[in-house]
C-alpha cells in the first residue's frame, strides 16, 4: 500500500477525533437524581445493548468517513490484484523515445531531445527511491522502425508473439527480441540507474528519420501482452507535432491494444510552441539538355514551416566536379573538385509558403556530380541541406530521318542542334534516311534520346513497330510534314492509337484579320519564349499550308492527346500523345521555312531546344532516394566482379566509411545470380547503412581490374520539419476513448503518479459518499425523535 501525497497522512489522527468528541460527551454528563427516572432506566437496561450497538456502529462510521476522506486526498495506490496474489508487484517502465529530427528543434536554449532524456532520468531517479521493484525498457521510435523493415526474418520473428505450450519460453523468446533493438532492456532500477542511464546517454542521438510512433507501439503492445506478473507503464515521449499527431487515425489501433493489455499510458511532451524553420524541399535539375559543357540549371525550393514570413534568406550552392582522370584506387579518400556559387538571396518567403529559384551550373566533362543547397541554421539543420547527383554525359544523341532529299529540314535543325564553336548545345544530330528505322534494332534506337522524322513519306510495319515500343519505353519522337508526307499512312498510325491526329489533306492558309497571329499557343512549357516575352515574335510568324484534320474530329479526354497550338482560325497545328511513358509530338506543318517562315524567326532556335529538352523529359526519370531507403542497383556479372565497396558519409563531413560487401550475401536465391543476361537486382545498404544523408557511393571492379563509381543523393524527408504542435484538446478529442494522461516535460508533478498498481481516489470517494449517507440513516435511528402532535 503507498500513497501519491505521503505528506498528507498524518491526517489520519483526525480519525480519532469522533472519539474524542464522543468522550467529552460522556464527561459532560452527570447524575441527577429524579424519582420518574427509574421507570425509564428500568427500560433502558432492557435495551442498551442494542442502543450501545448503534452508536459504536455510528462512532466507527465516523472514523471510518475520516480515513476515507484522508485516504482519497493523499491517493491510496496498491498493487494489481493478481501481483498481489502472486507476489510479484514490478512495474515495468517502457519508456518509447521519439528520435525523429524534428526533436532537433532548439526549444529555447535546450534541445528537445535533451529534454525528453532529462524526463526519462528523472523517472528513474523517483523509481529508484521507491522501495517496491521497478523496471525500465527504453525503444527508440526510429530502431522500432527499422526492426520492423528490416529484412532479417530472424530479427522480425523474434519480436512476433511465440506461440508455444511453454509461455515461460514464449515470453523469453519475446524478451530477447525486444533486447536486440532496445537501448535498455528490462533493467532493474536500482541505486546505480543514474550512472547505467548517463553511459546510455552519451549514445542517444536524434536520428534523420521522419518516423512516427507506429512501429514503437507495437513492440510496445507485445512486450506487455507478453508478461503478465507486472504492471506496465507506457511513455510516449515526443514534441507530439501536428504531422503525426494531429490526424492520428493510424495510432487508435495500437494504442487501444495497449489499452486492453492493462497498460497504463503517458504521452509526455517535450515541445511547447511551434519555432519558426525553413526547409530546402526540392533540388533537381531544371527542364534542358544535359551534357557536358552545356550550362544547366537546377531548381530548388525552399519552405517556409515557420508561423512568421522569413526575409532575406540566403540560398547557397555548391557543386562537386568529379574528374575521371583523378580517381583513385582508396574509397575512402574524399575526391572532386567544390566550387561555390554566388549566394542567391530571396527576399521574402511567407509563412507556409514556397518559393523556387533557379541556380545556373557547369560541369566540364561527363560523369556523375553533386549538387548541394545549403541554407543558415534554424530551428532543425537537418533539413537546411539537400543533396542532388545529376547524371551528366558527353552528348545527347539525337535521330533524324529526313525525307526531303536536299536535306533541307534536316539543315535547319542541325544548324540549331549543332551550330559550331564556340556555341555548344551538347546535342549530337545523327541523319539517316527513312531506310535505317527499316533495318536497326530496338537495342540500337533505344541509345537516341529523341527521333525526328521530318517529312517522312512513310514507315514500314517494322519501322513503326520499333517506333511504338521506343514510345512505350519512355523515348521522344517529333513529327513534322511536308510535300512528301503520305498523309494515308499517317492516318492508319492515328487508327493505330499511336499518331495523334488523323491527317486528312493539306491546304492553304488565309485569314481575313492581319491583326491576329497566325499561331496561337496555349500554356505550355514549350512556348515560354511566347508567354514571358509577351509574344514579341508570335506577329512574324506566318504559315502558308498545313494538313487539317477532318471537320468532326476532336480529342478524346481518356485518349492522352492535346492540343497544344492552333491556327489562327481554329485548326489543329502542334498536337501530342501520350504513348506509355513517351510522347509523340506532331507538327501539321514544315520544320524548314517552305510552308512556313518560322525557321527564319529568333523563336525557333529556343523553341527547337525547348522541343528537344521536353522530348527526353520523360527518359529523364530522377531517382529520389530517402534516408534510411535501401540502394537499388543492376550489377552484370559479366561485367563485374562479385565484391562491392559501399561507401557512406560519416559524422564528419570529411571522413567516408567503406562498408565491403560480396553480391552472394545479397541475393537470397543463387538463381538471380544465373540469369541467362546475367544482370542482378542488388539492394546495396539497408536502413541502418543509410541512416544519415548526403552522398553515397558504389564502388564496383570490372574483370579487367577498372572501377566504376556509382552515386547516389539521401535526404530527409522535410515534411519532418512542420513543427507545428497538436493541442492537448486536440489529442483528447481524437484520441478518444482511450484513456491516457498527457503532461509536458515541465510538469514535475507527473512523476508523483507513477505509482505502481491502482489508484482508488474515484473509488474512495464513491465509498466516502455512501458512507456519509449510511452514518446519517445510523445517526437518526440512534437519537431521540418526538412523535408529531401533542395530548388533547
Amino acid at each position: 500500500m503507498q500513497f501519491v501525497h505521503p505528506a498528507l497522512t498524518w491526517a489520519f489522527f483526525l480519525a480519532f477525533i469522533p472519539v474524542l468528541i464522543h468522550l467529552i460527551n460522556m464527561m459532560r454528563l452527570r447524575r441527577v437524581q429524579w424519582a420518574a427516572m427509574d421507570f425509564l432506566l428500568k427500560s433502558y437496561r432492557r435495551h442498551r445493548t442494542w442502543i450501545w450497538m448503534k452508536q459504536l456502529l455510528l462512532l466507527i462510521l465516523r472514523i471510518i468517513a475520516v480515513a476515507i476522506a484522508v485516504a482519497m486526498l493523499a491517493q491510496l495506490v496498491t498493487p494489481d490484484q493478481w501481483s498481489t496474489v502472486f507476489g510479484g508487484g514490478t512495474t515495468h517502465h517502457v519508456m518509447l523515445l521519439d528520435d525523429s529530427y524534428s526533436m532537433s528543434d532548439h526549444s529555447g536554449n535546450v534541445e528537445v531531445f535533451n529534454r525528453a532524456a532529462q524526463v526519462i532520468a528523472m523517472i528513474g531517479a523517483r523509481a529508484s527511491a521507491d522501495t517496491a521493484q521497478h523496471k525500465l525498457t527504453l525503444i527508440r521510435f526510429s530502431r522500432a522502425m527499422m526492426a520492423s523493415q528490416s529484412n532479417n526474418q530472424q530479427t522480425v520473428s523474434a519480436v512476433e508473439p511465440v506461440a508455444t505450450e511453454n509461455r515461460e519460453q514464449g515470453d523469453l523468446s519475446i524478451a530477447q527480441g525486444i533486447s536486440q533493438l532496445a537501448d535498455i532492456s528490462s533493467v532493474t532500477i536500482g541505486d546505480q540507474f543514474d550512472v547505467l542511464f548517463e553511459e546510455k546517454r552519451r549514445g542517444l542521438k536524434v536520428s534523420e528519420f521522419a518516423v512516427g510512433p507506429e512501429a514503437a507501439l507495437e513492440i510496445a503492445t507485445k512486450l506487455v501482452g507478453a508478461v503478465k506478473d507486472e504492471s506496465h507503464v507506457v511513455y510516449v515521449i515526443s514534441d507530439f507535432r501536428h504531422r503525426n499527431w494531429g490526424n492520428p487515425q493510424n495510432l487508435l489501433m495500437p494504442l487501444r491494444r495497449l489499452e486492453q493489455a492493462g497498460a497504463d499510458m503517458r504521452l509526455i511532451s517535450c515541445a511547447y510552441q511551434q519555432r519558426s524553420n525553413l526547409a530546402i524541399t526540392d533540388l533537381r535539375p531544371a527542364e534542358g539538355t544535359r551534357a557536358a559543357g552545356v550550362p544547366l540549371f537546377f531548381q530548388v525550393t525552399v519552405k517556409n514551416f515557420g508561423p512568421q514570413t522569413a526575409t532575406q534568406v540566403p540560398l547557397k550552392i555548391r557543386t562537386r566536379y568529379y574528374d575521371p582522370a583523378e580517381l583513385g584506387n582508396d574509397p575512402s579518400a574524399p575526391t572532386g573538385k567544390v566550387d561555390d556559387l554566388p549566394i542567391e538571396m530571396i527576399e521574402s518567403i511567407e509563412a507556409g509558403k514556397s518559393v523556387s529559384r533557379q541556380i545556373q551550373t557547369f560541369f566540364p566533362r561527363s560523369g556523375q556530380h553533386v549538387v548541394e543547397a545549403m541554407l543558415p541554421d534554424d530551428a532543425i539543420n537537418l533539413d537546411n541541406q539537400r543533396y542532388a547527383v545529376v547524371d551528366v554525359p558527353e552528348s545527347v544523341p539525337v535521330l533524324v530521318i529526313d525525307g526531303d532529299t536536299k536535306g533541307r529540314n534536316a539543315f535547319f535543325l542541325e544548324s540549331v542542334f549543332q551550330p559550331g564553336a564556340p556555341v555548344r548545345t551538347g546535342i549530337h544530330v545523327d541523319v539517316q534516311d527513312e531506310t535505317f528505322l527499316r533495318d536497326t534494332t530496338g537495342e540500337k534506337l533505344s541509345e537516341y534520346r529523341s527521333v525526328y522524322l521530318l517529312d517522312v513519306p512513310r514507315l514500314g510495319e517494322r519501322a513503326t513497330e520499333l517506333l511504338n515500343s521506343y514510345l512505350r519505353d519512355g523515348g521522344g519522337v517529333g513529327v513534322f510534314f511536308g510535300e512528301n508526307s503520305d498523309l494515308s499512312h499517317y492516318r492508319r498510325w492515328f487508327d493505330d492509337g499511336v499518331f495523334p491526329v488523323p491527317t486528312d489533306r493539306v491546304v492553304s492558309f488565309t485569314f481575313e484579320d492581319p491583326a491576329t497571329p497566325d499561331l496561337q499557343v496555349s500554356e505550355h512549357p514549350l512556348f515560354k519564349i511566347f508567354t514571358s516575352q509577351k509574344n514579341p515574335y508570335m506577329g512574324n510568324i506566318s504559315i502558308d499550308q498545313h494538313v487539317v484534320v477532318p471537320n468532326e474530329w476532336s480529342p478524346d479526354v481518356q485518349s492522352g492527346i492535346s492540343v497544344l497550338a492552333r491556327m489562327a482560325n481554329g485548326e489543329p497545328l502542334i498536337v501530342e500523345r501520350r504513348i506509355g511513358n513517351g510522347r509523340i509530338t506532331s507538327f501539321l506543318t514544315t520544320l524548314a521555312p517552305i510552308w512556313n517562315n518560322w525557321a527564319q524567326n529568333p523563336s525557333f532556335v529556343v523553341f527547337l531546344l525547348d522541343l528537344q529538352s521536353y522530348l527526353t523529359s520523360s527518359m529523364r526519370t530522377e531517382v529520389l532516394h530517402e534516408v534510411g531507403t535501401p540502394v537499388r542497383i543492376e550489377h552484370d556479372n559479366k561485367i563485374y566482379r562479385h565484391d562491392v565497396s559501399f561507401v557512406v558519409p560519416g559524422e564528419d563531413s570529411k571522413i567516408r566509411q567503406v562498408i565491403e560487401k560480396r553480391i552472394q550475401n545479397l541475393n537470397d536465391q543463387e538463381e538471380e545470380l544465373k540469369a541467362d543476361n546475367g544482370i542482378t537486382d542488388l539492394q546495396i545498404g539497408h536502413s541502418s547503412e543509410t541512416a544519415r544523408s548526403g552522398i553515397y557511393e558504389c564502388w564496383r571492379f570490372t574483370h579487367v581490374h577498372e572501377i566504376d563509381v556509382r552515386r547516389y543523393a539521401l535526404n530527409v524527408n522535410t515534411t519532418e520539419g512542420d513543427l507545428r504542435i497538436a493541442q492537448n484538446q486536440e489529442l483528447f478529442d481524437k484520441l478518444h476513448p482511450i484513456k491516457f494522461q498527457f503532461h509536458r516535460a515541465d510538469e514535475l508533478s507527473f512523476e508523483k503518479t507513477n505509482k505502481a498498481g491502482f489508484n482508488w481516489s474515484e473509488y474512495l470517494l464513491y465509498a466516502l459518499i455512501a458512507l456519509l449517507l449510511l452514518e446519517q440513516v445510523f445517526a437518526y435511528s440512534s437519537s431521540y425523535h418526538p412523535k408529531t402532535g401533542g395530548v388533547s
